[in-house]
């Protein structure tokens, strides 16, 4: 579960349409535009290409509150003149000058954050938003419980055991730092796993860091088959037994609930078959996972019984009872091994039924021919993709530097900035490519990130 949630990256921009690149076609002839400043909640860019006037808030990419204070700069590295500006109490900065028409470059700064660059955006409004660096701690919350039911459940046979994995819905952004929460320990065995073998009838009571705000909790219940061999579980099998479900979750930071209950669901599981494309170069090894998508209360993912081009059937719960107003979504994921987890490409279908075989989408092919020259950086583009984001991180894997390159570039030399983001140092390059519907440099939104992604793949030096 880990694995699928630190993999698909949180960079998917969700197009909202509209949006020409015809600076005359908003400011005309007669002059520049006159355009409010508008902040766009979660990031992204509106209001028309730009023409005389550029309207530039920075906002923090989690908290989505602005930064006042942060630097802003206009012009490519080598510009002998670039407009620079701060943003004032409100976390906007404005320009307005006679050279602004059509895409620019912008770099957005602040103290405690990561760099943003913007390569070819052509909005009059754009709200960028930055990663703190160091990220901030995830908020969570504590549980605790067991599964109604468990203790009548039959006894495993030998060298088989039943096994329950206790999980929380996520967020929609599937790559969100929420989706990926540690979990405790007892001992060799996850918090959140109850584990009951021949020679052990242990009880069930199980522990559960979670993420906050509305979720569904729910227990995937398989029986294991070890195989034979007790001491490894990369052979081991597993068979469906069933699920358990709790609804209508709100959790907030720090909050600790004891006795919670999973009860056992009654209503019949829905077959899933899936039929897998040919993996793109790079990344060999295959999986997929569905979801039910819970609106309001997150995504559930079900990992087990898992999917793969040798196991291509498994089971979902049936979209009754607790999850009657729901619906499935479909995840496909290649990746080099599942010892790493870059490079990799992801596929997304939603509203799937799975009333017959569901084919996973073909893969995006990955970013190839990374390059650091000095402070350029460079890359060969995934074919089909919209809009590729590259990212420098530090030795920590925080984020150093962010670029977008919203208009087809594949290159761009960083401008000289003080403090330098990169602390002097030459930071290895990964680059994401993202297939959306309709993408426009002029118009664009990040919030809801996973609605409109229909593929994303990432490569690193």
């Amino acid at each position: 579960m880990k694995k699928l949630g630190s993999v698909i990256v949180c960079i998917a921009l969700a197009a909202c349409g509209g949006g020409g690149d015809d600076p005359a076609a908003d400011g005309g002839s007669n002059g520049p535009n006159d355009v409010e400043p508008m902040l766009i909640a979660g990031g992204g860019a509106e209001s028309g290409a730009i023409y005389g006037e550029i309207n530039v808030y920075a906002i923090d990419d989690e908290s989505g509150a602005t930064i006042p204070g942060a630097r802003v700069r206009i012009g490519a590295a080598d510009a002998t003149t670039p407009l620079e500006n701060q943003a004032d109490s409100t976390g906007l900065a404005v320009f307005m000058d006679d050279g602004l028409i059509g895409p620019q470059m912008v770099t957005v700064t602040a103290d405690g954050y990561a760099a943003a660059t913007w390569v070819g955006i052509n909005a009059a409004n754009i709200t960028v938003p930055l990663a703190r660096n160091p990220r901030a701690p995830v908020a969570t919350a504590t549980v605790s419980g067991t599964i109604a039911g468990w203790d009548s459940l039959p006894t495993p046979r030998l060298y088989n055991y039943t096994l329950a994995i206790v999980l929380y819905s996520w967020s929609p952004n599937y790559g969100a730092r929420e989706n990926t929460i540690a979990q405790p320990m007892n001992g060799d065995t996850p918090a959140n796993f109850c584990i009951r073998t021949s020679l052990d009838a242990a009880s069930c009571n199980w522990t559960m860091k979670t993420r906050v705000g509305k979720q569904v909790h729910y227990a995937v219940i398989v029986d294991g088959n070890t195989n034979g061999t007790t001491s490894d579980t990369s052979d081991d099998t597993y068979t469906l037994i069933g699920y358990a479900v709790k609804t209508g979750l709100d959790l907030s930071a720090g909050q600790t609930v004891a006795g919670e209950t999973l009860t056992m669901v009654t209503s019949t599981e829905h077959s899933v078959a899936v039929q897998f494309p040919a993996a793109p170069s790079g990344a060999g090894e295959r999986l997929a996972f569905p979801f039910i998508d819970a609106g309001d209360a997150g995504q559930l993912a079900f990992p087990l019984p898992p999917l793969s081009p040798s196991s291509t059937s498994s089971w979902v719960p049936a979209l009754s009872g607790p999850f009657a107003q729901d619906s499935y979504q479909l995840v496909g994921l290649a990746l080099a091994n599942q010892n790493q987890s870059r490079p990799y490409s992801a596929t997304f279908a939603r509203g799937v039924s799975f009333s017959g075989s569901e084919s996973v989408g073909a893969y995006l092919a990955l970013p190839s021919g990374l390059s650091v020259s000095g402070d350029t950086y460079s890359f060969s583009p995934a074919a089909g993709a919209s809009v590729h984001v590259a990212t420098l991180a530090d030795a920590n894997d925080q984020p150093a530097w962010t670029i977008l390159f919203a208009n087809g570039s594949t290159s761009v030399t960083l401008p000289a900035l003080s403090p330098d983001p990169r602390a002097g140092h030459s930071l290895p390059l990964r680059v994401a490519a993202v297939e959306i519907p309709s993408f426009s440099p002029s118009s664009f939104h990040i919030g809801d990130m996973t609605r409109n992604v229909l593929r994303v793949s990432e490569a690193a030096q």
